[in-house]
């Protein structure tokens, strides 16, 4: 069991692709990790493995890089060598053993209305759609991208909601919340969301 990750790494790849649902950007993030592995730490016995071998995966890829890479390389050394361990190659993940960094509070600015609408001018057709549909839907980059012509359920008549007259109703899964009830919404599609739906078109 005691032999060179380079001979380890194939199997423990096999075993992720077939055991783990991951999608295909965590599979190339993972993927791009093992060849870093292989390339720095390829001819190194998997019982040889100690805390020196995490710390030096860790200064060489990444020195000068955020707190939240740092802690994704950790997580990406635990999840090989927990698979080293199973396997008997390794009899204990050192990883465990390394102190995450602490992540520092998103800092946020917020852009003023002035701000927004130079950048609206300045945007080509397809940005000013976006941005319209964001400021009509309240909701982030991540939904709007997403958003279908399939997602526009247009009435035959339009009809008074609330005292707005109504178009029809777009539908939105929110992802950050994607598997609670809540996370599927409905707005109500008014003449100016009908408008940027056309204008979308173009």
């Amino acid at each position: 069991y005691n032999r060179p990750i380079n001979y380890w790494l194939p199997k423990v790849i096999t075993r992720v692709k077939k055991e783990e649902s991951l999608s295909s950007e965590v599979m190339t993030t993972f993927l791009n990790d093992c060849e870093r592995l292989q390339e720095q730490q390829g001819d190194t016995f998997t019982k040889s493995i100690t805390l020196e071998t995490v710390n030096d995966f860790l200064i060489e890829f990444t020195a000068g890089k955020s707190a939240e890479v740092y802690n994704r390389k950790i997580s990406f050394l635990k999840k090989v060598f927990s698979y080293l361990v199973d396997m008997s190659a390794m009899t204990y993940n050192y990883a465990n053993d390394k102190k995450a960094k602490k992540l520092e509070a998103k800092k946020r600015t917020r852009l003023k209305l002035a701000e927004f609408q130079l950048i609206y001018d300045a945007a080509p057709g397809f940005l000013k759609v976006a941005m319209s549909l964001a400021m009509q839907t309240t909701h982030a980059t991540l939904e709007i991208s997403r958003l279908k012509y399939r997602d526009c359920r247009f009435l035959d008549v339009a009809e008074m909601l609330d005292g707005v007259l109504v178009y029809g109703f777009l539908r939105i899964h929110r992802q950050k919340v994607q598997t609670k009830e809540s996370s599927r919404v409905e707005i109500p599609i008014t003449a100016a969301l009908k408008q940027i739906v056309a204008n979308s078109r173009d």
